[in-house]
């Protein structure tokens, strides 16, 4: 997931900036080159892959606000598709524990999951990491628009997870029923959720979230090899995340 800066781009930028994966860079990701010289970056070389390589490249893992929302979150955020042990197939949850442990170790500071079946027991083995230190982390996560309805399956991610409140909640991907923003922006406003925002498949559709203003940041993919694509940022606050980026130069 990666993160918009400060630099007050119009909604209409052009980018051709870029992010590394996993890489929490601006949303109008100019900053991305700023990275790049920081890494001493050089075209013969291969690039970092790891979390670990690219903090220890950069030195200490930088942070950044999310948007307007106040929050400070680290560049590099984990995400915690895989160990629920299902899509990814079968993870030891000891594994899972120790590899977030490390993050932290490395200053991470937010981690991005979701409810959908393919997810498996993510939120579960998240809520067992954050027993003793929820303090220290931003946890997002989404609605993957269950037929039980968002406030029900909100009520039950909030007990796996172990937490009164999710920092980031959001739409899994664009909802069919616009009246499902209404409800985001009512759990909200219940103090269910801090911050809401929308999860999307394709950049080409930002247009269709940012009209609904009261959103706080969406996530969307980001590859250096796709056409130019227009951000969402600036004016409107809302931050902007890439949940699948590569440089993929190759």
């Amino acid at each position: 997931m990666t993160i918009r800066n400060e630099s007050g781009l119009t909604r209409r930028t052009l980018l051709t900036g870029g992010a590394f994966a996993g890489l929490l860079a601006a949303g109008a990701l100019g900053r991305a080159w700023q990275q790049l010289q920081r890494l001493k970056y050089d075209p013969e070389t291969e690039l970092p892959s790891t979390a670990p390589e690219v903090v220890a490249r950069v030195g200490a893992m930088p942070y950044r606000r999310f948007g307007a929302t106040g929050l400070q979150v680290s560049e590099i955020g984990f995400g915690a598709w895989a160990i629920g042990g299902k899509a990814y197939g079968a993870v030891d949850v000891k594994d899972s524990l120790r590899a977030l442990a490390r993050a932290e170790e490395l200053g991470c500071n937010l981690v991005d999951t979701a409810s959908a079946t393919v997810y498996g027991d993510s939120e579960l083995v998240l809520g067992e990491f954050l027993r003793e230190r929820r303090g220290r982390w931003i946890v997002a996560t989404k609605y993957s628009f269950q037929s039980e309805g968002m406030t029900a399956t909100l009520e039950a991610q909030l007990k796996r997870l172990g937490t009164d409140a999710i920092d980031f909640y959001q739409l899994h991907w664009l909802p069919g029923d616009p009246h499902l923003y209404d409800e985001l922006y009512g759990l909200k406003k219940a103090g269910k959720v801090r911050f809401i925002g929308a999860s999307i498949y394709a950049a080409s559709d930002i247009d269709r979230v940012i009209d609904h203003l009261h959103l706080d940041g969406v996530q969307l993919p980001f590859s250096l090899s796709s056409i130019p694509i227009r951000f969402c940022c600036g004016s409107t606050g809302c931050g902007t995340g890439v949940w699948r980026s590569s440089f993929a130069l190759r």
